[in-house]
This record gives structure tokens, C-alpha cells and sequence, in this order.
């Protein structure tokens, strides 16, 4: 396999940071779609995806479209990465009551426990008989609550989703961020990852954010100089990946962190996983919780 180009200005693992990753790994599913035919076939792009991880090393990882075709053949690859890095990471979510659940969390067993867990099942899905019928679940908000085995005091939350299109969006909107309130009265910090199909110009997207406290960490490190790279990390399999105009993967995190960079990982290689790029934020945990509190009571 050939090596895999992320830029180097991301990967710096200082003291204390905190690494999210959002990643829409493609389903096998919709592997034989003509925008995907580039891709590369099963097991490599589980091999290849590993290797992201073990490149990256993320705390967490929002994953979306892990389907079946992912939860037989990464497994071995995860093994690996923790016999070879120690990075032990768990899935949750690879099911919901009985059904295929596409819209998963990664996280490192071997630094963190799962407190918590809960879904909700978007209400544009339920209330479409078509997608009722479907033998698999895309369209839904996951979410767990971890803490740091090393640091008891450090507590989070995760929330992934993959959102629809169009009218959906503006459910998923209001759903999403109804769930996101109700976790942030735990007075902790919350991150939200996902592939939204919106970007930020988008009616749904700025519906979100209004909705809650949250911010854009992509936007945050651009403001503030930590913006890595600039593409939306979007597009056809085997493409290259440029543009940055449709950024629709994001990763949002609410009062109590502050972010250190943010970066598209990028290369051709990394063009055959999947038709998007994996996302990662760094941030750093706030010494105090009060402020907080205080900013998300506002």
C-alpha cells in the first residue's frame, strides 16, 4: 500500500491535546456508485482507513456509512493497530434494536470508558414509510459519554450524525440540536461530528447554531490562524481534492475546549477510501469548568 500523505503541521500530539476525527468511509453499499468507482475494493480500504488511524491516532472518531462491509472487515485491522501502536479502539453503534446501524463511534478503549450511551432515530426517517421498511438505519444522532481513565475529572460528550437532504435537513436540524441542549446540561464539553450535507451557507447549517451554543471548529482555527488546510475534502473517488467552497463534513464542539488546529487529511491515496476526506480537530481541554457553564447558560 502506498504511504499515506496527511499534513505533517497536523499531527503534533503535544501534552493535554485532544483529537476529534470526523469520517464518512463510504458504505459498501454505494461502492458501485460512478462518482466511487475509483475506490478501492474491501479489505484494502479497511487496511487503508487503519492505517488513517494509526497515522492520526484520534481519542474519538465520528464515523459515518460503517455498514456491514465495515464491521467485517475492519475488525482484524483494529486488532492489529492495537497489538503493533497499543491504540485499542472500540465501535459502538454498529447496530440499533436489531438493525443495521451505518452511523458509528470510535473511540480508545485503552484511554477512555463509556459512561453513557443513547441514539435518536432522525423523525424525518421515522415518518417516511419507505425508509421505515429499510433494513439498515443512516439517518440518525448517536451519542456517548466518556471519561478519561487517566484523569477522572476529564468527562465528554460525543454525539455523530449523517443528515439527509433538503427538507430533511431542517428536521435534523431541530432534532439534533434539541438533543445537544439536553446533553449540555451535564456541564460538560460536548462534540459534534458528522457528514451534515449542508455547508456552512446553508439555511439548515446556520439553524444548528442557532439552535445551540456550539461553533465550528474549521472556523474557529480559521479565525484564529490554525487552519491547516483549506479544501472541503469532497468529491470523486481517485480525484484530487481542491475546491473549498462545499465544506458538508464538520466538526462542532461547545465551551470548555479551545481548539489547536483543524485539518482535511488529504493525499491520492486517500482519495480511493472514500469519496470524503477525514476531518480532525485538536483542542485542549479549559482548566476550569466554570466558565463553561457559564458561556452555555447564556
Amino acid at each position: 500500500m502506498n504511504p499515506i500523505i496527511i499534513p505533517k503541521e497536523a499531527l503534533p500530539r503535544e501534552n493535554g491535546v485532544f483529537r476529534v476525527m470526523s469520517a464518512n468511509v463510504l458504505a459498501g453499499r454505494y461502492s458501485g456508485a460512478h462518482w466511487c468507482r475509483e475506490c478501492l475494493p474491501m479489505p484494502e480500504r479497511a487496511e487503508l482507513f487503519a492505517e488513517v488511524l494509526r497515522a492520526s491516532l484520534p481519542d474519538v472518531a465520528g464515523v459515518q456509512e460503517g455498514d456491514v462491509a465495515w464491521t467485517q472487515n475492519l475488525p482484524p485491522y483494529l486488532d492489529r493497530l492495537k497489538e503493533e501502536a497499543g491504540a485499542d479502539y472500540g465501535w459502538l453503534f454498529t447496530e440499533i434494536n436489531g438493525r443495521q446501524n451505518l452511523t458509528n463511534l470510535l473511540y480508545r478503549r485503552d484511554l477512555y470508558e463509556v459512561e453513557e450511551s443513547g441514539h435518536r432515530i432522525s423523525p424525518y426517517w421515522l415518518s417516511e414509510e419507505k425508509y421505515r421498511q429499510k433494513d439498515y438505519i443512516i439517518r440518525v444522532y448517536v451519542w456517548a459519554r466518556f471519561r478519561a481513565k487517566n484523569s477522572p475529572d476529564r468527562a465528554f460528550y460525543l454525539v455523530n450524525t449523517h443528515w439527509g437532504f433538503s427538507d430533511e435537513c431542517i428536521v435534523d436540524a431541530e432534532a439534533e440540536g434539541e438533543t445537544v441542549r439536553g446533553l449540555l446540561t451535564a456541564g460538560i464539553p460536548v462534540f459534534c461530528t458528522g457528514d451534515y450535507n449542508q455547508s456552512p451557507q446553508a439555511a439548515a447549517y446556520q439553524a444548528f447554531l442557532q439552535a445551540t451554543p456550539l461553533r465550528s471548529a474549521k472556523e474557529t482555527a480559521r479565525a484564529e490562524g490554525r487552519l491547516v488546510n483549506d479544501t472541503d475534502g469532497c468529491g470523486w473517488c481517485g480525484r484530487e481534492r481542491t475546491r473549498a467552497t462545499q465544506q458538508i463534513d464538520h466538526i462542532f464542539y461547545s465551551a470548555g475546549v479551545e481548539v489547536l488546529r483543524y485539518a482535511t487529511l488529504t493525499g491520492s491515496e486517500l482519495t480511493r477510501l472514500s469519496d470524503h476526506s477525514p476531518q480532525i480537530a485538536d483542542f485542549q481541554f479549559c482548566v476550569e469548568n466554570k466558565s463553561f457553564k457559564k458561556e452555555n447558560n447564556q
